[in-house]
């Protein structure tokens, strides 16, 4: 396989840093007018520019909504975004934005009073926009997926603050609208990427009701009646992925992957052991603490050792790891027992006394001499942001998938919707394409690939 994208913003992509502004995350994008508009979201705002090949992150600020409209021509080849005037709808987030035939639409989402069924539009690159309706027949929700679809807008899934939805509703003109389905074949989701490709509607991926990340795609040709293409993608569960339709080609970018709230992950920690045989107390208020916190073995006259650490508790956060030695066990503001705690089970912690324990530990490798007797242990940190897969994808049917690339990044603590990917007009008359990917949790990156002509294969094989 002649992979077209060997690294990021290798081959066909060219990387774009040279005018960096902030959408803030959760912005939507979409391309229309031989421009790129890149619409609301959550904080940002902040402009930064920097040489090619140095760019610099560039951090959301605050948590604000926003209800910003950044155009960036295709003319200028994407160097510089312009900020148009702010428009007559809220600041939102979880909203949908369509680049119609004719109109950018946005439709729905959550502003400071709550979810919106709300349609608005505009003809003139965003210079003023026009309410369709207040409150759409599909009623309010957010994190919901819109297309324009055979001549028509749909509205499709998300969340209604109350329930995850699986229902589909059209409109030729965004005031009137009618439910093609109220039961889709795919299961009720939010945060879920869709796209128009081959005369066909996509859906993939997403949160479901249980709030698991899926990684199905269906298809679907009048948006009622779904067909599932497969139940499990090689890209794996994705929340929010970039989906567009370029090259006779459908692309899939990255998505977050769910962690738990808090991971921890061993990090070098350089204050807690030192010099030979150097020796770290960690203090419980009593032993079921202490046995709550970590797990010894051995004893019975010989060495009794860490088998367990609890990950972020007492012992790990003074960096006490698998393997290390119990040396001494103090009770009840006692003087510490070097010796007799090595006849019992374990060390004895089981039937210490009621009260307070003092365990000093060592780490056995600070007596080994090809180690200088220094040893540098491990803590474990905290580590609350999400991690995003950089992976990118491209299928002819949604069926077979072909890796194109990938790599990792640190998302910010509450990022989502990590790209945001769009098929542009280019060329001088807007008779060619290309495919652009921004990055709408932190806007910091602009990738997008060389203009092919319209209808044109990507230029490269596949196999």
């Amino acid at each position: 396989m002649a992979a077209l994208l060997a690294q990021p913003a290798a081959a066909l992509l060219e990387h774009v840093p040279e005018n960096c502004w902030c959408g803030g995350f959760g912005a939507r994008a979409a391309a229309l007018w031989q421009g790129v508009y890149l619409v609301g979201g959550i904080g940002g705002g902040s402009n930064m520019t920097g040489p090619y090949g140095s760019a610099q992150r560039c951090p959301s600020y605050g948590l604000e909504r926003n209800n910003r409209v950044l155009l960036r021509r295709q003319t200028t080849r994407g160097r510089s975004w312009e900020a148009k005037q702010s428009p007559s709808w809220s600041a939102r987030e979880g909203f949908a934005v369509v680049a119609g035939t004719s109109r950018l639409w946005v439709i729905a989402g959550r502003d400071s009073s709550g979810l919106l069924a709300d349609v608005w539009s505009t003809q003139n690159h965003g210079t003023s926009w026009t309410s369709s309706s207040s409150s759409g027949a599909f009623g309010a929700r957010e994190r919901h997926c819109a297309l324009e679809f055979q001549g028509a807008l749909l509205v499709l899934g998300g969340h209604s603050g109350s329930a995850m939805l699986q229902d589909v509703w059209t409109s030729t003109d965004g005031s009137a609208w009618t439910a093609a389905t109220l039961s889709a074949f795919w299961s009720a989701r939010r945060e879920f990427g869709a796209a128009v490709h081959d005369g066909k509607a996509y859906l993939l991926g997403g949160y479901d009701y249980q709030d698991t990340a899926l990684a199905d795609v269906w298809t679907s040709t009048d948006g009622a009646t779904w067909q599932l293409q497969t139940a499990s993608a090689p890209w794996g569960p994705s929340i929010a992925p970039g989906v567009a339709s370029f090259g006779q080609r459908l692309w899939l970018f990255g998505g977050a992957k769910v962690l738990p709230t808090a991971t921890w992950k061993s990090r070098p920690y350089q204050q807690r052991w030192a010099p030979r045989k150097s020796v770290v107390e960690v203090s419980y208020a009593s032993k079921r603490i202490a046995l709550s916190d970590l797990t010894l073995s051995g004893g019975n006259n010989l060495v009794v050792q860490v088998s367990a650490v609890k990950p972020g508790g007492l012992a790990g956060m003074n960096g006490v790891k698998v393997g290390d030695r119990l040396v001494s066990v103090a009770s009840n503001h006692q003087d510490p027992d070097y010796l007799q705690f090595k006849t019992y089970p374990a060390g004895g912690l089981a039937s210490a006394p009621p009260g307070s324990l003092v365990l000093g530990f060592t780490d056995p490798r600070s007596d080994d001499p090809s180690l200088g007797g220094v040893v540098i242990s491990q803590s474990y940190e905290a580590d609350e942001k999400m991690a995003y897969g950089v992976d990118v994808w491209s299928s002819t049917d949604g069926q077979a998938w072909v890796l194109e690339a990938e790599h990792q990044f640190r998302g910010l603590p509450y990022c989502q919707d990590t790209f945001a990917v769009v098929t542009a007009e280019a060329g001088p008359t807007g008779q060619e394409r290309q495919l652009v990917v921004l990055s709408g949790a932190t806007g910091d990156r602009v990738y997008q690939t060389l203009p092919i002509g319209i209808g044109a294969p990507t230029p490269t094989s596949h196999s």
